[in-house]
């Protein structure tokens, strides 16, 4: 079983921590919190490269840092600027191409990586 943990979806494996909670099973218990635990670092390093091309890219495009203003109205003209050049960016990869649907902005999860 935990040689196909990754395979399982997070319901068999929440179900599957509660039964070795329940079983007081302390091996599988220290098992099941190392693959979590992997699972966790992988994120994050998945993240931080994500993160590292999206910076590289938006450099490349040139895409200006979002400014703040004190008119309401240059507020709205920098965000809607803002967002039209970033967008294409956005798009690129997978894991962020759902940020934007329409012209709604979608907050980001983590889940969406994998």
């Amino acid at each position: 079983m935990l040689s196909n943990y990754e395979n399982l979806d997070e319901e068999t494996k929440k179900h599957l921590f509660q039964n070795a909670l329940l079983t007081n099973n302390d091996a599988l218990q220290r098992d099941l919190m190392n693959l979590q635990q992997n699972k966790i670092s992988s994120s994050i390093s998945l993240q931080a490269k994500l993160a590292k091309e999206l910076r590289k890219i938006s450099e490349t495009y040139k895409i200006p840092e979002l400014a703040f203003d004190s008119k309401a109205k240059m507020r709205q003209s920098n965000y809607f600027t803002w967002c039209s050049k970033l967008r294409p960016i956005i798009a690129m990869f997978p894991q962020t191409s759902k940020v934007f649907k329409d012209n709604e902005i979608i907050p980001y999860e983590n889940l969406c990586i994998f």
